[in-house]
């Protein structure tokens, strides 16, 4: 806004320095009839100095006129093509989402989240129903840790002591 701004003052300026030249043209005819022949010349010889002056300011208004219509037409081509370039990061921005998903879904933290998450319904699920149990009946006592080993559970193969393995693995499937 501030470009086309100064764009309109710089005609405007070229405008006003027209109407002086227009002006200072009229004084000078003015004067050649009314003043003497040397008071003229001077008067003249000075008009000449100021109007080359005001054409000189003209020429460089002009100049920087052409250069910020010059910036105008790049600015403007620079912000087709960043907007160009949103709609198209826009328009891939869902496959981008859907393949990062998916990525992590295959991740080894997604699946150790999942195993953590079925452990921790496991485990709820199973101090509700110990509750309910003692509530219905209350006179009967139930031991406490379900991973007891049995005498029932013997004909099981099944290691009875794992080791504390610190290291994430993905069960199998």
């Amino acid at each position: 806004m501030a470009l086309i701004d100064h764009l309109y003052d710089a005609s405007r300026v070229i405008k006003r320095l027209a109407d002086t030249n227009s002006d200072l043209y009229r004084e000078v005819e003015e004067l050649k009839t009314s003043l003497h022949t040397s008071d003229l010349e001077e008067e003249v010889n000075h008009l000449k100095a100021e109007l080359k002056e005001c054409r000189a300011r003209v020429w460089t208004l002009d100049d920087e006129l052409l250069t910020l219509s010059r910036d105008v037409k790049a600015t403007r081509t620079t912000s087709w093509a960043a907007k160009e370039t949103l709609k198209e990061e826009r328009l891939g921005l869902p496959k981008k989402i859907k393949r990062a998903i998916a990525e992590y879904k295959k991740s080894l933290g997604f699946e150790l989240g999942l195993l953590r998450s079925r452990q921790v319904t496991y485990e709820f699920g199973y101090w509700v129903a110990y509750a309910r149990f003692r509530s219905k009946y209350p006179d009967l006592e139930l031991e406490l840790d379900p991973f007891t080993n049995l005498l029932e559970d013997q004909g099981v193969e099944m290691p009875i002591k794992i080791p504390f393995d610190n290291s994430p693995e993905v069960p199998p499937n």
